[in-house]
């Protein structure tokens, strides 16, 4: 055990944290750790049955963001939203995706700020590289960059907007701005999918910025985040080895030994309509304040990350 996790076991345990998206890929993994931790969470969810099944009996289940006044918090990790991707973004999938989020959110902080006990020391909120729109690739973005102009920027600034009236109440508010996060649950499994097959190629011309992150690492970090009162704002969560799409294929299908060869025209992704961007289009984001911050990743580069995921071997640090 390094001395990050143990100082992680002594400060987590004992609290009791909320968490949202508690069924979902990465919801999950912050679960297992923090139950592993002797932490009581409760999730927040709409099938009770299904979350217990797959949480198992040591969770609480509450299935409304209203619940009884003595049930307090000292942490609320806020990472429920709908799959952005790859379903097309018509006008009811929009609303779907902003009610899972935005209204959620909402509701959680009044909920919260009415309750007359004691708020929660730290609220952990989860958005995404979105917020910054397209660039192109040679553009690096901070977290000082401003917000895009396109959907997925206006929904992920209105769903950080939702959560930031919380510190309003002395509650410690870290915005976590992710890259796809890869794992073997999630997106990957079906970006490697064609890869597998012998059918990997570019998505368009390739060149667009890939940032990325280890599923680890995302749940390393909002542990940080609950433990460490210094963590505060918003942060790039992102791998700082930049990658393009096409850099990012070459390496997946050097570690399954698979061609890389086959583009996928654009206009062929553009059918999608809108969503299509999250596939043509992206965001070269650095991680300039956990950097600054000194922070450690588990898995900083992509072939170790990838290595883990796809042969099941560790980083172990000491």
């Amino acid at each position: 055990m390094t001395k990050e996790q143990s100082r992680h076991e002594d400060c987590v345990t004992g609290k009791h944290v909320l968490v949202t998206g508690a069924t979902g890929f990465i919801g999950s993994r912050v679960v297992e750790d923090l139950l592993r931790r002797g932490t009581r969470v409760t999730a927040l969810t709409r099938d009770m049955k299904g979350c217990r099944r797959q949480l198992g009996p040591d969770v609480g289940i509450i299935t409304s963001a209203r619940w009884p006044t003595d049930i307090q918090f000292d942490a609320v990790v806020n990472l429920a939203g709908a799959r952005i991707a790859p379903i097309p973004w018509t006008a009811r999938r929009r609303k779907t995706l902003r009610q899972s989020r935005i209204d959620l959110t909402q509701s959680l902080v009044r909920q919260l700020r009415s309750s007359p006990g004691k708020q929660p020391s730290v609220w952990i909120q989860a958005s995404a590289v979105g917020y910054y729109g397209l660039h192109d690739a040679a553009i690096a973005l901070t977290e000082q960059s401003p917000q895009g102009d396109d959907f997925a920027a206006h929904l992920c600034s209105e769903w950080e907007a939702a959560a930031a009236s919380i510190a309003q109440a002395g509650t410690r508010l870290c915005i976590l701005r992710l890259g796809l996060v890869l794992g073997r649950s999630g997106a990957l499994p079906g970006l490697l999918l064609p890869i597998r097959m012998g059918m990997g190629g570019p998505l368009g011309k390739g060149t667009q910025a890939f940032p990325w992150i280890h599923v680890d690492d995302v749940v390393a970090l909002i542990l940080e985040c609950i433990d460490n009162p210094a963590r505060i704002g918003t942060y790039n969560a992102v791998a700082p080895e930049a990658h393009t799409q096409a850099s990012f294929g070459r390496c997946a299908a050097r570690m399954l030994s698979r061609p890389f060869w086959l583009p996928v025209p654009q206009f062929s992704l553009r059918l999608l309509g809108e969503v299509s961007q999250l596939f043509l289009d992206g965001q070269h984001v650095v991680p300039e304040r956990l950097l600054h911050e000194a922070w450690t990743w588990r898995y900083p580069n992509l072939s170790q990350a990838l290595t883990n995921i796809i042969s099941g071997h560790s980083i172990v640090r000491e």
